[in-house]
């Protein structure tokens, strides 16, 4: 289940729950564990219209389709359950800016050659069908793109995303279990207009090697 953590100067050992007080916030999700699914790829955003947090979050624990919940919160200690849209193949991994009075998303379509694609929303909740942005890596067609991380920075946009290759797309989660040994890279992408990507030549940060902090897997990662 999703959960809460703030800190005052982003250091390993400055990391608590909001107020110092766990179960006031954590878990934010009322959803009580059953061994079936899971929640993932969870995303904050600031709502300027509502002076509120939203987060976004997969929920795979329901029968069906995956649903994108959304929970908010005006003082980053109690949230409530405000939202949620269906989730189907092409809407995985998502990454949601708002700019003025427009959503904007990217996810990542799980065709059988996975790519990105782009949505805009009103209203953070009900989303265009979304632009095709292309499979983007350079590499070859047989690797996945997963875990889309996007912030606006300098009048551009800036993401990020890791890159497995496909047969070892569970890789990433369950340490190598699949047997391949390529636990990920991470890549910048960078656009003028949300659509239109590069910078997936060279990747920033590889798996390191023995027992180095990134030597397990290269998972969803943020920048600010």
């Amino acid at each position: 289940q999703p959960c809460i953590l703030v800190s005052n100067n982003i250091s390993n050992d400055s990391w608590c729950e909001p107020a110092n007080n766990y179960y006031a916030t954590n878990p934010i999700t009322p959803y009580v564990y059953n061994g079936s699914g899971h929640f993932c790829d969870g995303d904050i955003v600031f709502n300027d219209d509502t002076n509120e947090l939203w987060l976004y979050i997969l929920n795979t624990t329901g029968v069906g389709n995956t649903s994108c919940e959304i929970y908010r919160t005006s003082d980053g200690v109690n949230w409530s359950f405000y939202d949620k849209f269906t989730v189907l193949q092409n809407f995985m991994s998502l990454a949601v800016v708002k700019e003025g009075s427009v959503w904007r998303c990217w996810s990542r379509n799980g065709s059988s050659v996975p790519h990105l694609e782009y949505h805009t929303s009103n209203d953070g909740v009900h989303w265009n069908a979304g632009y095709d942005c292309g499979y983007l890596m350079r590499s070859s067609p047989a690797n996945e793109i997963w875990h889309i991380n996007v912030n606006k920075y300098n009048g551009e946009y800036w993401g990020f995303l890791v890159e497995v290759p496909h047969q070892n797309v569970f890789s990433i989660l369950w340490d190598d279990e699949f047997g391949g040994g390529d636990n990920g890279r991470l890549y910048l992408i960078k656009s003028p207009d949300g659509m239109n990507w590069s910078g997936c030549d060279t990747p920033i940060l590889s798996w390191g090697p023995g027992s180095a902090w990134d030597s397990g897997n290269i998972y969803r990662s943020d920048f600010l």
